[in-house]
Parts: C-alpha cells; sequence; structure tokens
C-alpha cells in the first residue's frame, strides 16, 4: 500500500522521465521526485517557492 509522500518504484520511474523528457537540469532530481509525488497522489496544486525548476515557465 502507498502512502502519501512515499517515494515508491512508480514516483522513481515518472521522475525518471521527467528528468529524461524535460530540461530540468541533472542537479534538480529531487526537484522531479517532488512533482512525481504529487503527479502520483494526484494532487491537484503543488504549491512552491522553487522558481529556479518547479515553477519556472521555461521548464
Amino acid at each position: 500500500m502507498c502512502h502519501e509522500g512515499e517515494v515508491t518504484e512508480t514516483v522513481e520511474n515518472l521522475a525518471a522521465q521527467f528528468m529524461a523528457r524535460s530540461n530540468l537540469p541533472p542537479k534538480a532530481s529531487d526537484d522531479a521526485i517532488h512533482i512525481a509525488l504529487a503527479t502520483v497522489n494526484r494532487l491537484d496544486y503543488l504549491l512552491t517557492w522553487n522558481c529556479k525548476h518547479i515553477a519556472n515557465a521555461q521548464i
């Protein structure tokens, strides 16, 4: 059973896809995990102050 916030294989695989298919830099792998966690847990919103990678319209 998956609990909210748990980094599962599904989350890790999705984060890897985000890293491979976006222009997130390699140092943003933790950010990809955060985005994947929000996606897998079906969150409607991801509130962030991270304007460098997560809330960056260019990325």
